[in-house]
């Protein structure tokens, strides 16, 4: 197994047990205003410690995704610049057909 697929592997289970997160907290929030859950004080808390686990995961997603538009950005410009080469030899070839047609 190599590091990118591990890597993959990894972000999907971390994004599963976010959505986890974010379900059990919308059920404990319904089941609370329903008085299904009656929940000292300091129980009523840990949704919200579930809630700043997800906003972690969020931010951390938001940091994979500027990470990888530098990486974008950077072959985007790789690929400027071999347009540009291409294009340069396109017109030197495009004059020596000219001068093998006006030969003939």
């Amino acid at each position: 197994m190599n590091m990118k697929s591990f890597k993959i592997n990894k972000e999907k289970i971390l994004d599963l047990v976010a959505w986890l997160s974010l379900a059990s907290i919308f059920l404990w929030a319904l089941a609370k205003s329903f008085g299904f859950i009656n929940t000292p004080n300091l129980v009523e808390m840990l949704p919200f410690f579930g809630a700043v686990f997800v906003a972690g995961r969020m931010f951390q997603k938001m940091e994979y995704l500027g990470y990888d538009m530098k990486q974008v950005k950077k072959r985007l410009y790789q690929v400027n610049t071999r347009v540009v080469r291409l294009e340069e030899i396109v017109i030197r070839l495009e004059g020596s057909i000219a001068k093998l047609d006006n030969k003939i």
